[in-house]
């Protein structure tokens, strides 16, 4: 019930957040969801952040403040509630993906996962009331059919069933090609450019990203 409950408040949070800010800087904050959950991967999961991923998050951190900069730009207003949504969805991620991996230790994928969504689906439709009823078009729906089939069940399930063999530090890692193709999709079809703070930002976030989870998992340590 709280892996749901998180995925559902992720999605809230996040989607909110695409509403404000570019596509590129909502997604590198999203991504920012690994040193979310390391920090509370040693109270939930008692496993540490191993020293050597250290730097590596400090470096993430800073490239997600530039993002947050470009919001505090008085002609970038918007960009700063909408980064600020995207951490709070990236929070909300992390907390999904630590329920999750407790449970999958001892639960089984395809029931689990049937159970997640169903539940996900039902907490998301009770907030219809709050976030002005279901109102979409032909066009859109057939993009959310799209975005179900394709994203969640052949996209987001395959990191449910990787978490019953390997750490959420390591699902993370495969998360990391998302802000390039965020970038490369909002600029193709919805004419989205970053600005240049938030083009570097996203990239020193990245950059970040990567050098934690090589240090989280061993190998950034020096030869003997």
């Amino acid at each position: 019930m709280l892996a749901s409950a998180f995925l559902a408040l992720h999605y809230l949070t996040w989607m909110t957040s695409l509403d404000a800010t570019s596509t590129f800087a909502s997604v590198a904050l999203v991504c920012t969801q690994p040193l979310f959950v390391a920090a509370l991967s040693g109270i939930v999961l008692k496993e540490k952040m191993p020293g050597a991923a250290i730097p590596g998050a400090l470096v993430a951190v800073v490239g997600a403040l530039l993002i947050a900069a470009n919001g505090l730009n008085s002609s970038n207003a918007g960009d700063l509630p909408g980064a600020l949504l995207a951490l709070a969805g990236a929070i909300m991620m992390a907390g999904h993906w630590l329920c999750n991996r407790y449970a999958r230790r001892s639960s089984d994928a395809l029931p689990f996962m049937l159970l997640l969504y169903t539940q996900t689906a039902l907490l998301l439709a009770l907030t219809l009331p709050f976030m002005g009823g279901f109102q979409m078009t032909w066009k859109a729906l057939l993009a959310v059919v799209g975005l179900a089939v394709g994203c969640t069940l052949l996209g987001h399930s395959m990191f449910t069933l990787a978490l019953g063999k390997v750490s959420a530090t390591v699902v993370s890692f495969a998360l990391l090609g998302e802000p390039v193709g965020a970038m490369i999709w909002g600029i193709l079809f919805l004419g989205d450019v970053p600005e240049p703070l938030v083009f570097i930002g996203g990239l020193v976030t990245v950059l970040g990203l990567v050098l934690y989870l090589m240090g989280s998992m061993g190998l950034l340590k020096r030869k003997a």
